[in-house]
């Protein structure tokens, strides 16, 4: 469930890549692109595609809604494997002082039947904004390259090279992707590896289409990211639960992700992002934040 709930999250910093790259092009109409969502405020649609070499293929879909004046964002996902018993879930992330404020649902105590509203603090690092860290000026220092593929039609393909060394050292992607998952040290721990990792694995790869001046599609292969969730989901299930050398192995097997895939598509964002008022009050402190 938690692989599920990364693909509702990884996201929010690698969503807002597709405006990013843009400025890197020589192209005067992809600057002019660039600076209409210097402000990423919008309604963002992420599907997501990860196949597992013993289960079912996950099919995840992500309605985000994004709000930066005041920051507010709401994630609701639509996730399934095969296609069966879809499962739906919902996350809030706001601002206060200078972490960021999550709120999700999870079964608190064993025999609930529903899941309880809790919230847990993100603090935000090198930015005393976290809108700093999402604006696509901050992935600026990450495009390598961008290559022209074809402009037809009314749409302008681009396809871009990341720094990876650079990509995953921002604040916006680590918080997409730890926002996901119990909060304790060795869990830190194990993410920090993974993004050590991340940064020594070579170049990263995405694909920016642009329609009317407008950033409208934004595509990624995201198998190296869903890998090193997959790493810390193993390490964090095998240390809670004791599994040994051979449960070990069994998760690893069960786990075990293919290429994975990421399809953004933008849009305006209509009306207001606001956490409810019935959210806020019934939400308790995660009791997984140590």
């Amino acid at each position: 469930m938690k692989m599920k709930t990364a693909a509702v999250t990884v996201l929010t910093g690698c969503m807002l890549l597709a405006t990013a790259v843009v400025q890197a092009a020589p192209i005067d109409d992809l600057r002019a692109a660039l600076n209409r969502k210097h402000d990423p405020v919008g309604t963002y649609t992420l599907q997501l595609t990860i196949p597992f070499k013993t289960l079912k293929t996950m099919e995840s879909k992500t309605i985000l809604d994004l709000q930066t004046s005041p920051y507010c964002a709401k994630a609701v996902t639509t996730t399934s494997l095969g296609g069966e018993n879809p499962e739906s879930s919902t996350i809030y992330d706001t601002i206060e002082g200078n972490r960021t404020k999550t709120y999700s649902q999870k079964i608190l105590h064993k025999g609930d039947k529903e899941k309880s509203w809790v919230y847990k603090y993100t603090p935000i690092e090198g930015s005393t904004n976290v809108i700093d860290s999402i604006r696509p000026d901050s992935f600026l220092g990450s495009v390598k390259e961008v290559e022209q593929v074809s402009n037809g039609g009314g749409i302008q393909h681009l396809r871009v090279v990341f720094d990876s060394a650079k990509l995953y050292s921002g604040f916006g992607v680590k918080h997409a992707l730890k926002s996901a998952t119990t909060e304790d040290a060795q869990t830190e721990a194990d993410f920090d590896k993974e993004f050590e990792k991340l940064r020594k694995g070579g170049d990263s790869y995405g694909d920016v289409y642009i329609s009317n001046g407008d950033i409208t599609r934004f595509t990624a292969d995201i198998t190296k990211p869903v890998k090193a969730f997959e790493n810390v989901i193993i390490k964090g299930v095998s240390r809670k639960s004791h599994t040994g050398a051979m449960g070990d192995w069994i998760l690893k097997m069960l786990l075990k992700t293919g290429d994975s895939t990421m399809t953004i598509d933008c849009a305006p964002l209509s009306g207001r992002v606001y956490i409810p008022a019935a959210v806020v009050n019934a939400a308790v402190p995660d009791p997984d934040q140590k």
